[in-house]
């Protein structure tokens, strides 16, 4: 039961210090750690180049028009063909008996 209590406590904790201003709250890390928004001394550093873009030419090649539309009047095996059928068989040939 204690660690359950101490587990909420210190998450109660952590929100809190979440929910204070940024500006208000102490910094915990090392004047060495470098953060995100700020380059070497605290001044802020030039923006990051953004990484070119790899995404597929719009629109993509698997948005063609669905070749059956629900919203007819038509029913939906009608705007597909149905499968080809297998051919028949040949029925085997009887065998005669191999006992003489």
């Amino acid at each position: 039961m204690a660690l359950i209590f101490v587990v909420h406590v210190v998450g109660g904790l952590v929100l809190v210090w979440g929910m204070l201003d940024p500006d208000a709250r102490p910094d915990w890390r090392p004047p060495w750690w470098r953060r995100d928004d700020d380059g070497p001394g605290g001044e802020p550093s030039e923006p990051r180049p953004t990484p070119p873009s790899v995404r597929a030419p719009l629109p993509l090649p698997s948005s063609d028009a669905s070749p059956v539309r629900l919203r007819d009047e038509r029913r939906l095996r009608d705007g597909r063909p149905r499968p080809a059928r297998r051919p028949q068989r040949t029925p085997r040939p009887e065998r005669s008996p191999a006992r003489r």
